[in-house]
């Protein structure tokens, strides 16, 4: 299979999700049913035998979201119906057909007990533990359920009881099903693969490569007004060095450290300090394979090497190069700092390197100082967000209108 036709079979599945979720649950709930029904008709086995009853129990825990599922759905499919007979025997029709409206998303979401809290929306991995959680907790107990249910001696009852347990074994691929969509949503987010990079998603990233992250988690997009959406309250005083939460919960503007001038002894010894790289989409492609690469042609303001700003802002203003954006924790190592008096004695040279890693710009301007280390082993990890120009995935999985129909702010 090319790598076209297995993106675009990714692309059909991820945007199938609330069918596939809705399938599962309805079979869910017939399932549950069928068992409940099987239990209580004839001599109630639930009243007549204890461990029935705490197999039952246990199913019950289980299966409650099953149920209520299967409520929602019965009720859904009940006003569709009455919906599609007002509009025949009226014969006025709405902007929007009954089995559009039924299809709608949030209606898919709400009848799969679905949560989409934009909490969810910078931390999927968040709501892909919390239904891991979930759904292995539900399996379990389903399985403990099973093994009831089959060691249950036939003598004491009709037999029906192996009935129920192969009702109930069935309905443990419910939630396992479930489980393996959830891997696969989850990888669509926190592995995300920009388009740029369809043609080498089969080749082994880096491993300092962390992630790639979608254009539309930057922090720019955050909003103050939506729960859960919000950049990090702390602003400028924020002490967090993740480089996600750098990228997704703070400005472009933003500066993760003070100036390497104004650092104290303690952190300049550590050497551990954040820039932020601009350059193309196929560079940035080939840097999250391989490594960076030292720029060797001149003119080179602070001589040969790979180099930094303090922000996104910073690196777009002086970037040869636009498309991509990677933020990076580098180690300075032994650092040279130099003025705008004093660039002539690192300008088009290796000379500094062999005393110093890494020169440091102390630009008039604050906003503008920029540094170059020599050798990309100093550059110890990175994410990368490619441009919205040159990254078509987002779209075609639809990941930044995923939130935007989310209804009473959870589903």
């Amino acid at each position: 299979m090319s790598q076209h036709s297995c993106v675009s079979l990714k692309v059909i599945l991820y945007r199938g999700l609330p069918v596939f979720y809705l399938l599962i649950a309805t079979a869910e709930a017939i399932l549950a049913f069928a068992r409940l029904l099987s239990l209580s008709g004839g001599s109630n086995l639930i009243r007549d035998n204890a461990q029935v009853g705490a197999g039952f129990v246990l199913d019950c825990i289980s299966s409650g979201t099953a149920i209520l599922t299967g409520i929602l759905i019965y009720v859904s499919l009940a006003i569709f119906v009455l919906s599609c007979i007002c509009v025949i025997c009226t014969g006025k029709r709405s902007g929007t057909c009954c089995s559009q409206q039924i299809c709608q998303p949030a209606i898919l979401r709400f009848v799969t007990l679905n949560c989409n809290f934009p909490f969810y929306v910078t931390r999927p991995k968040n709501r892909f533990r919390h239904r891991m959680i979930f759904l292995v907790s539900s399996s379990i107990l389903r399985l403990v359920a099973v093994i009831i249910y089959a060691t249950v001696k036939s003598g004491d009852i009709d037999g029906r009881q192996s009935q129920v347990a192969l009702l109930c074994g069935i309905s443990v691929l419910c939630p396992l099903c479930m489980i393996l969509l959830d891997i696969f949503r989850y990888r669509i987010w926190w592995h995300y693969r920009p388009s740029c990079d369809d043609d080498r998603s089969y080749q082994r990233l880096s491993p300092k490569h962390v992630r790639f992250l979608p254009y539309h988690l930057l922090g720019d997009n955050r909003s103050m007004i939506v729960p859960g959406n919000q950049p990090c309250i702390n602003q400028n005083t924020c002490t967090k060095r993740e480089l996600e939460h750098i990228m997704i919960f703070h400005s472009s503007k933003y500066k993760p450290q003070l100036r390497w001038t104004e650092l104290s002894n303690s952190d300049r010894e550590k050497g551990i300090y954040v820039g932020f790289h601009c350059t193309t989409p196929e560079a940035a492609v080939s840097i999250a394979h391989s490594d960076f690469r030292i720029n060797n042609k001149p003119p080179q303001m602070l001589g040969f090497g790979v180099y930094f700003a303090r922000s996104i802002k910073g690196t777009e203003r002086k970037a040869r190069h636009s498309g991509a954006t990677i933020c990076a924790e580098v180690q300075m190592g032994k650092v040279k700092e130099v003025t705008w008096s004093q660039l002539y004695t690192v300008s088009n040279s290796r000379r500094w390197w062999k005393d110093y890693d890494t020169v440091y710009y102390v630009h008039a301007n604050p906003n503008r100082d920029e540094f170059c280390v020599k050798d990309p082993s100093q550059i110890l990890r990175w994410v990368i967000v490619v441009n919205e120009a040159y990254d078509a995935n987002v779209q075609r999985f639809r990941l930044n209108h995923e939130f935007e129909n989310t209804q009473c702010g959870w589903v």
